[in-house]
């Protein structure tokens, strides 16, 4: 079997992201799911995730339940995506500061963006609202599935 490589490795990190998600939906049905990690190397991590559900997009603590589940699934998720920094580090690759990824449960389809800019100008004394991308993605998906509808 021939040794695994960074774009093995690389998409074998997002594909767990993905499946962790799948696995705390528990048994609601969705239609896809929204995997937001931002890192910021050495300031933060900020993975997230929603789900569209028909035409709607709906925040995570809607669909994984119980509060105790959702906590599980917060410190795998976490645990993973700091898995990717280590991963670029150790091909000496640069690592993206922003992943957006779309899987579409009945299509069997991902749709991935990445971003190597930084997302968030951090500065630890200011009060940035780390979340904001994630936020203005969520608005951006909900806004797009509302235009669908019309």
């Amino acid at each position: 079997m021939p040794e695994k490589c960074f774009e093995d490795e690389f998409m074998e990190l997002q594909t767990e992201w993905l499946e962790l998600a799948a696995e705390a939906t528990g048994n609601t049905v969705v239609d896809k799911i929204c995997v937001y990690v931002s890192m910021e190397k050495g300031h933060f991590y900020m993975p997230d995730v929603f789900f569209i559900i028909g035409n709607k997009a709906v925040n995570k603590e809607e669909v994984i339940t119980p509060p105790r589940f959702l906590s599980a699934y917060l410190r795998q998720y976490a645990n993973s995506v700091m898995k990717m920094d280590e991963l670029c580090e150790t091909y000496k690759r640069p690592c993206p500061t922003e992943f957006k990824l779309i899987y579409d449960m009945n299509r069997e389809t991902l749709e991935a963006k990445y971003q190597y800019e930084p997302v968030v100008d951090w500065d630890p004394r200011s009060d940035t609202n780390l979340h904001a991308p994630f936020e203005e993605w969520f608005a951006e998906m909900q806004q797009s599935l509302d235009s669908e509808t019309k």
